[in-house]
């Protein structure tokens, strides 16, 4: 402790800790790094990561669904932020899956924000009145299109290479699809939010299971929440029966929970 005060002398540089508080601190690091020879109990230099968030807080369902998948990879790449670094000799960088998928999701999301702007929470979202979204004219569409690629882009290393014109191209075809499928009439009815927050509790689980829904509609069954997917379906089975089995499958083995937890908070 002398020698901690005396070093610092009476600069105001270093934080006022207590020299006391200091010393000990660093005499509980040595002892962690420098282990008495034959001790075998574990330390943090052993793995432990500590926990990553309260118990009270919500388990966010995507980070759930990633666990269930892969747990090694998700701890690797989600909790411990390490993910392989691309190699510049291996040719051009991929741009399809998830990069054109996040695209395509904010090119609708800026559609349906325009018209419904950002409601935060479930709760107020399912309070609220349902809002008629027009689908955007083509100048407007191209706008939106140009812009999220060139996010996407930058965002990724990209936009240097000039990608964001081919990134878009790639992203329409998902965008004309999905016109087919639900603005095939310009006007998408009865859409209560946007970016939706919203948190679930299931059954023997200790934690609730937090989730964001892209968009969130009324129905005369019920409020629907969506989420926007460009990626190739997770199950492809056209027999009602087996596809059932099969998505159940795949919640109990930790995939797939989107869904699930969507359809949990909406019957809340």
């Amino acid at each position: 402790e002398p020698a901690i005060a005396e070093g610092r002398g009476d600069t105001t540089v270093v934080p006022r800790v207590s020299a006391g508080g200091l010393a000990a601190a660093r005499s509980e690091l040595l002892a962690a790094i420098e282990r008495r020879y034959g001790e075998t109990a574990p330390s943090p230099w052993f793995g432990f990561t500590g926990s990553a968030t309260s118990l009270d807080d919500p388990k966010r369902v995507t980070e759930a669904e990633k666990t269930g998948t892969c747990p090694w990879r998700a701890f690797v790449w989600r909790r411990l932020g390490v993910q392989p670094m691309p190699d510049p000799l291996l040719g051009l960088p991929a741009i399809g899956g998830p990069l054109v998928g996040s695209i395509v999701h904010g090119v609708l999301e800026a559609i349906v924000g325009d018209a419904v702007g950002h409601r935060a929470e479930l709760d107020e979202a399912l309070a609220a009145e349902g809002v008629p979204v027009p689908w955007p004219g083509r100048d407007r569409l191209e706008e939106l299109l140009r812009r999220e690629a060139y996010r996407g882009a930058r965002r990724e290393g990209l936009a240097p290479m000039g990608m964001a014109p081919l990134l878009g191209a790639r992203a329409r075809q998902f965008l004309e699809v999905e016109h087919a499928l639900e603005w095939s009439r310009g006007l998408l009815d009865g859409v209560l939010g946007s970016e939706v927050e919203g948190r679930v509790s299931i059954a023997g689980l200790e934690r609730q299971l937090a989730f964001r829904a892209d968009r969130v509609d009324a129905t005369d069954e019920g409020p629907a929440l969506t989420d926007y997917k460009a990626a190739k379906p997770a199950v492809t089975a056209k027999n009602d029966p087996f596809r059932r089995n099969n998505i159940a499958r795949m919640i109990a083995r930790g995939r797939l929970l989107q869904g699930s937890a969507y359809a949990h908070a909406g019957a809340d």
